[in-house]
């Protein structure tokens, strides 16, 4: 910790509201920096599939639903999501079937 010449004349208890203060703003930078880098990160590729042009990542489980991102020059034109619920269910025609498939 570097130490604030503006704060040398101030009571120990401004100096400590200063210091933690100092410390939740930096820690919300961080967090604001890594949500940003977070945002530009294009899914790894699980599944791709390569048909004129357009690539499909298997995303991640976020919920109760499976996911593929279709992508075409690096932007978003499709995001397919099958339900838990349809996925199980009998008369859906799913059941037990792989969404990347």
């Amino acid at each position: 910790m570097s130490y604030r010449y503006d704060m040398g004349g101030k009571s120990a208890q401004q100096q400590a509201i200063v210091r933690a203060r100092d410390e939740e703003d930096r820690r919300r930078e961080e967090e604001r920096k890594k949500k940003e880098k977070e945002k530009t990160i294009i899914p790894k590729p699980d599944f791709i599939s390569n048909s004129k042009g357009v690539v499909a990542y298997k995303l991640p489980k976020n919920g109760d639903y499976e996911a593929i991102s279709f992508y075409k020059d690096n932007d978003s034109i499709l995001e397919l999501r099958l339900s838990g619920t349809a996925i199980v269910n009998k008369p859906c025609g799913l059941k037990g079937m792989n969404v990347s498939n």
